[in-house]
């Protein structure tokens, strides 16, 4: 609380700074640079681990070099700024003195030496390339991942940095993300998707969700990731009308997670309000092969499409298949039904075929559970083109003697992969159980 009252005070002294902040003016010379050099890598580090006597050496090769691609011909920053020539800056397109970039000025370019010449890299001014450099402090990490907000308005930037500076960066190491988060995760997308439930839960703490709904739709977020050598192989960005929506399905998933809880008998349920939809959903989307990499890997499938605000029930349909096999003892994520209909009413997407198949799935895995019939997901789940998934459900209304009522599958018929997806799912959630009330 006291850390997010100090951020707070600083983002009001920021707002009256940028008030009489004129950037266009400023002169970004050789004296600024050098006067400047160490104050991006203070915020990006920490000022414990960057003091005013480091030399460049020392913070190129035990700082910057754990974050970015840096030569082993690199003895000192300065250098980069000042080995110009005359040629067009790739961002302002000024004819001027330039200087080619380096992957501590500007990290979303990607440099491989067997492959580009160096005359093609991005080139800059003095002035972009310093700019682009001091956006250090605001670049924030978390294992071999990247990222930044950005935006026109450079007050909002400061806002959407206060959750981190706040609560979620390490304290000991301050750019960096802290290492415990609600999901363990491996890859890219999982893990700025967690990120930012854990920025939605400080929104949500603070009663600051209307304050950020205003301005979301202009900020964007750039995210890269990197080998452990540190070279850049992935780089993207995530426009501001999606983390809008991203946002306010973790509010809903943390507000009813909190109804939910209040409203239950099961004493069983240890896992806090906030956390309890979220981990309880994407926690169990994980399969236990081993290693982590394999274990998240459709998880990180199903979730890329969750940042495209779409649901890809054909993934999500073959981690729940592949638990199955495993013998999991949650088959079905806890709250499969909940969840699922929260993003697609966030999102306007269609929740009603979703309902009808999922409810006729659950319907028949009532009618199967407990008999020999239980495995016969798999006879469904092997059919491979229409014809033989409808002969399947024929087949197995034969065996349950009772009729099936098709008309939702034959509404969706287009889009049967999925519909078989959205059906099985609910078949094994009858079957296995989540929750309480996930029908």
């Amino acid at each position: 609380m006291l850390e997010h009252k100090k951020q707070m005070d600083e983002l009001l002294e920021f707002k009256d700074f940028l008030s009489n902040f004129d950037f266009n003016n400023l002169n970004i010379d050789d004296n600024y640079i050098m006067n400047n050099l160490r104050e991006p890598i203070k915020e990006f580090a920490g000022s414990a681990n960057v003091g005013d006597n480091s030399t460049e050496n020392y913070i190129l090769k035990n700082i910057l070099k754990k974050f970015f691609e840096v030569s082993g011909r690199s003895n000192n920053i300065s250098t980069s700024f000042f080995n110009t020539k005359n040629g067009k800056c790739s961002l302002c397109n000024q004819d001027t003195d330039v200087f080619s970039n380096r992957a501590y000025i500007f990290p979303f370019e990607r440099k491989i030496d067997s492959i580009q010449k160096e005359e093609n890299r991005l080139r800059f001014c003095k002035k972009c390339g310093f700019t682009l450099y001091s956006a250090m402090g605001y670049l924030y990490a978390k294992n071999n991942l990247l990222f930044f907000f950005d935006s026109e308005n450079l007050y909002n930037i400061e806002k959407m940095s206060i959750p981190i500076k706040s609560e979620l960066r390490d304290p000991s190491n301050l750019n960096r993300i802290k290492g415990k988060l609600a999901l363990n995760t491996y890859y890219t997308n999982e893990t700025i998707f967690t990120i930012m439930f854990e920025f939605a839960k400080y929104l949500e703490r603070h009663n600051l969700i209307n304050d950020y709904k205003t301005f979301l739709n202009d900020v964007r977020l750039y995210i890269a990731s990197s080998s452990a050598e540190g070279q850049l192989y992935k780089y993207y960005s995530i426009e501001g009308n999606v983390l809008e929506k991203i946002i306010e399905f973790y509010i809903r998933l943390i507000s009813e997670g909190r109804e939910f809880l209040k409203n239950t008998k099961n004493d069983k349920i240890k896992e806090s309000p906030e956390n309890l939809f979220f981990k309880g959903f994407f926690n169990n989307l994980s399969i236990n092969k081993g290693k982590l990499e394999e274990n998240n890997r459709l998880r990180e499938k199903f979730i890329s499409e969750l940042l495209n605000l779409k649901v890809d029930f054909i993934t999500l349909n073959e981690i729940i298949m592949e638990r199955n096999k495993m013998k999991e003892k949650v088959v079905v994520p806890y709250y499969y039904k909940k969840v699922i209909k929260i993003f697609l009413e966030v999102n306007n997407l269609e929740k009603e075929k979703f309902e009808k198949i999922n409810n006729l799935g659950y319907s028949l895995g009532m009618n199967m559970k407990g008999t020999n019939l239980e495995n016969y997901v798999w006879d469904i789940f092997r059919a491979r083109g229409i014809e033989q998934f409808y002969q399947a459900l024929v087949e197995l209304q034969g065996k349950l003697k009772k009729p099936i009522d098709l008309r939702p599958i034959n509404e969706y018929e287009k889009n049967w992969r999925e519909v078989k997806s959205i059906l099985i799912n609910g078949i094994l959630n009858a079957i296995y159980g989540g929750r309480e009330d996930d029908k």
